[in-house]
């Protein structure tokens, strides 16, 4: 979808986070986040559109982030993302 009034674009930008998360996950101090980020992150003209981004905020993996370039690619990577930090958080038996 292409939007051609910048303005409007960047008005819906401003206003919409809720709307653009995919998921948002806490553990603890930490914080993961999957948004649509409303452009295209690849910077070449080759390969899918980067549309999507998971970040994580705190932690080790603190200000780390993926992109992707489908809804369902970047939920389940959030997905995966969680299951890590988790992972390695969790005791060792």
């Amino acid at each position: 979808l292409r939007c051609t009034d910048i303005g409007a674009w960047l008005r819906w930008l401003e206003h919409s986070e809720q709307e653009r998360h995919v998921k948002k996950t806490q553990l603890g101090t930490v914080e993961v986040s999957t948004l649509f980020l409303g452009f295209d992150c690849n910077a070449t003209a080759d390969g899918p559109p980067w549309i999507y981004e998971t970040t994580v905020h705190g932690g080790e993996l603190h200000h780390r982030s993926w992109l992707c370039s489908t809804k369902e690619q970047a939920s389940l990577h959030h997905d995966k993302i969680v299951a890590q930090i988790r992972e390695a958080e969790s005791p060792r038996h």
